[in-house]
């Protein structure tokens, strides 16, 4: 189920559920280890600029367990970017899936 929910201007917005993803950080020890392995598959990490994770920074620690991953920067977005800038995000998403 994709977590929506109407606006009132008869469009749809992206709704999280922040009580459920707290509940569950907080539950479970495993989230907080440090990440292992390798994905060789094709990866896209779109963040904003205006999110208090610095993904863009991270970007060499990132490939190291992402080596084929691609970065995508939204300007005029937080953490949130499908709820910031859902048109961005959409056709950046959209165009990374068509590619291959």
């Amino acid at each position: 189920m994709i977590p929506l929910r109407p606006t009132e201007d008869g469009r749809w917005k992206f709704k999280s559920n922040l009580d459920v993803i707290e509940k569950a950080s907080n539950s479970s020890p495993e989230i907080m280890k440090e990440p292992t392995g390798l994905y060789q598959g094709l990866a896209l990490f779109i963040y904003g600029l205006k999110s208090p994770f610095r993904v863009g920074q991270d970007e060499p620690l990132i490939k190291q367990f992402f080596p084929n991953a691609e970065f995508v920067a939204v300007e005029n977005a937080t953490h949130t970017v499908h709820e910031d800038c859902p048109e961005v995000f959409t056709e950046t998403l959209v165009n990374f899936l068509l590619k291959e």
